[in-house]
This record gives structure tokens, C-alpha cells and sequence, in this order.
């Protein structure tokens, strides 16, 4: 594979560059290109953004140039657009990681899964299998407490490329961005989404998302205000 030497495009948002080129010039890169040092993608979500708003923690976090952010839902795309006047394409979950994948199997890419289910695992390897014959599968692991250590050890002495969690949104889905920078030069991915989609498991129905209305009426707030904030200060230079 070659080396990593593409830059994508970016909209600065909140010091956090989100990528603004095409999916169809970003995926085949990510695909197709060796990545010479641990990187990590981001889906952001309209509820990432509010997290962004008031944690200067994830803001720093999120700007390291081995992270690539990307807006995967139409929420996300419009406040980012709202709050700096900038176009940023959507990046479908499932499109993104199975276009990255199909281009990494023209180069024998090496992937490595991870899950909280043994279960999972086993569907997700049969249908990778099946789809990408020429990937090749460098391990998987079922990721707990009380072996994580020996996780982040296996997955470096895999030599993978590619690192695919489907992890969740419980306290474990941070596992992924507190360790990735631990596995080699492997590109990881919580595909958490993606993975549900090969099993045919369902998305709940998350009453939650209804109670977030008031924080999204007062984000949308801040972020009109963070755009006349930038525009004044633009124009007194």
C-alpha cells in the first residue's frame, strides 16, 4: 500500500477541521493508502456538536491532525454550516466503511474486529468474508475489562490496517478513542452502526432523542451567535 501523504480538504469548526471534500475522493484514499501512523475516524453527529460546544477536552482531542472527523447526519452537516457558512459534504456510516473496505481489499488490506459479543464477531468475519474475499482477517477479539490490555497488545502484533470496533454507545465506545494510538499504524473505526446492519440487528427506538429538543433549540442559539462572532471579528481584521 502507499503511503499516507493525501490531505483532505477541511472546514474549521470550533478549532475541529471536518472534512469538506467529496466521499468519492476521500474513501478511496482511506482505502487504498498505508497509513504510516495510528489514525482514527469520527462520525459527528448533531448531539457530537453540543458535546463540542462545551468540552474544550474533546475540541483538543478531536483537532489532532491523526483524526479525521467526519458529519454523518443531516443535522450535523446544517450546524456546521450554520454556525461558518461552509458546505461539508454527508458521510453515510454504512457506505463509508463498506467503499473504504473495498478499496483496501484491492490492496490485501489486513483488518482486525472487535465487539462486545462473540456472536457479532462471528457474523460480522462471515459477511466480510463473503463480500471482501481479498481482505484478510488479522484477528478478532471480544473486548472486556479484564483483557483489554491484551487486546490493544494483539491488535499491534497484527499489523492490521484497518481496526473496525462495533463497540456501542456505552461507557465502552471510548475504549476506541482513549487507545487507538496504540495499535500500529492501523486507521480505527467504531462501527458499531455498521455492524448492526450485517446482522440484521434493529435500532431501537430511543425516546432520549425527543428529550434532547430543548438542547438542540439552544445549540442552534450558540452556533448562530458563533457565526456572528466570526463574522465581526473576520471583518475587524
Amino acid at each position: 500500500m502507499e503511503n499516507d501523504v493525501t490531505e483532505f480538504s477541511t472546514v474549521p469548526f470550533l478549532g475541529v477541521p471536518v472534512i469538506a471534500s467529496a466521499p468519492d475522493v476521500v474513501l478511496p484514499n482511506l482505502g487504498s493508502i498505508y497509513h504510516d501512523a495510528p489514525r482514527r475516524i469520527v462520525f459527528l453527529e448533531a448531539w457530537d456538536i453540543w458535546r463540542l460546544v462545551w468540552s474544550k477536552k474533546l475540541r483538543s482531542r478531536w483537532a489532532a491532525a491523526s483524526i479525521h472527523v467526519m458529519a454523518v447526519t443531516g443535522p450535523s452537516v446544517a450546524m456546521i454550516r450554520l454556525a461558518t457558512g461552509s458546505r461539508v459534504p454527508r458521510f453515510g456510516r454504512f457506505h463509508t466503511v463498506i467503499r473504504t473496505l473495498s478499496h483496501a481489499e484491492e490492496h490485501g488490506a489486513r483488518v482486525f474486529l472487535l465487539d462486545r459479543r462473540i456472536e457479532t464477531l462471528q457474523k460480522v468475519e462471515a459477511n466480510l468474508r463473503s463480500t471482501f474475499p481479498g481482505l484478510h482477517i488479522a484477528g478478532r477479539s471480544v473486548l472486556s475489562k479484564s483483557v483489554a490490555d491484551s487486546v490493544q497488545v494483539a491488535i499491534k502484533k497484527s499489523a492490521a490496517h484497518f481496526v473496525l470496533a462495533g463497540l456501542g454507545k456505552e461507557g465502552r465506545r471510548h475504549w476506541i478513542s482513549d487507545n487507538y494510538q496504540s495499535f500500529g499504524t492501523a486507521l480505527s473505526i467504531n462501527a458499531h452502526e455498521v455492524f448492526g446492519t450485517m446482522t440484521g440487528g434493529n435500532s431501537p427506538f430511543r425516546i432520549w432523542l425527543a428529550v434532547r429538543i430543548p438542547a438542540y433549540c439552544l445549540l442552534v442559539l450558540v452556533l448562530l451567535g458563533i457565526r456572528v462572532f466570526s463574522s465581526g471579528t473576520r471583518g475587524k481584521q
